[in-house]
């Protein structure tokens, strides 16, 4: 499936991890790499999250650029960003 991730939210992510903007066409594959890799162990981080919480294309985007920094593998990444999530928003 083709990453839905906002163009701003990748944007970030690129240049926080190359330290560049980078090209349209290298932002495209570094979204559909973050896509691929976090937005479902994201989805399902958020499943039993009460209340509910049914990220947008957005809060998931962001969600994946911080488990770009976490520890662990993907999984572990992905929790470690929804709860950095769900404390932001005092859920």
């Amino acid at each position: 499936m083709p990453s839905d991730y906002p163009d701003k939210i990748v944007l970030m992510g690129y240049f926080f991890q190359e330290g560049q903007p980078g090209s349209k066409n290298d932002r495209g594959q570094f979204s559909q790499e973050l896509y691929d890799r976090y937005d479902q162990h994201i989805i399902n981080a958020c499943a039993p999250v009460v209340p509910a919480l049914n990220p947008s294309p957005e809060e998931r985007a962001i969600m994946a650029v911080i488990a770009t920094h976490a520890t662990g593998n993907s999984t572990e990444q992905a929790q470690h960003a929804v709860e950095a999530y769900v404390i932001f928003r005092g859920l």
